[in-house]
């Protein structure tokens, strides 16, 4: 019989934690009303279930998804939990006690709440995504801009260097060229007597 409604899961807020969880809503054979991390939690009258983390548990539970489910309903459950947003642990443990019930066809079926609640998380999470992956390469497109530009004019490229934090200098390989006259390379080693520029090739 299901418990649902009347027990809250608390877990440490790891993915292996979730999957502690979905472990221990399948071997007590209960549904919780909500999932959350112990931090959040607040005072409640439903009977709380602290999880203990279990890599071996997790473990079985990827495995039995990916074996009984598929990949795809797998990168689904690995992707809407990367979603940031409140109950979504709940969801998550919904659509995969609905996936094994229902087998590998439950990912597909969007009109079902359950289903549709993972997927558009998954959609959320694909959309920041890509936002992220178009503010690098904006970034990354100023960051040679600015090197190009430091290349054209003597004494450009000193300045913009804090912004250009890389372990070894972008200029190593200009080593030839000078990028700033002596008079520049002197002001700059002057006024800057406690940063490190002897890595930085003028």
């Amino acid at each position: 019989m299901s418990d649902r409604g009347i027990l809250i899961f608390a877990y440490d807020g790891s993915f292996e934690g979730f999957l502690s969880a979905v472990f221990d809503s399948f071997s007590m054979k209960a549904v919780p009303a909500d999932i959350v991390i112990f931090d959040d939690m607040e005072p409640s009258l439903l009977k709380i279930h602290y999880v203990e983390t279990n890599p071996e548990h997790a473990k079985r539970v990827l495995n039995g998804i990916e074996q009984k489910l598929g990949y795809s309903v797998l990168n689904m459950v690995k992707k809407s939990f990367l979603f940031d947003g409140e109950v979504k642990e709940a969801a998550i443990l919904r659509f995969i006690r609905k996936a094994f019930s229902e087998g590998m066809s439950a990912g597909s079926k969007i009109g079902d709440e359950d289903v549709n609640r993972v997927y558009r998380m998954c959609v959320a999470v694909n959309n920041e995504a890509e936002h992220r992956r178009h503010i690098q390469m904006l970034h990354l497109r100023w960051r040679v801009k600015i090197l190009r530009r430091g290349q054209q004019r003597s004494g450009a490229l000193a300045p913009v260097r804090p912004f250009f934090r890389f372990k070894r200098s972008p200029c190593c390989r200009y080593s030839s060229e000078a990028f700033c006259s002596s008079a520049d390379k002197r002001f700059f080693l002057r006024k800057n007597k406690k940063r490190a520029f002897h890595d930085f090739r003028f």
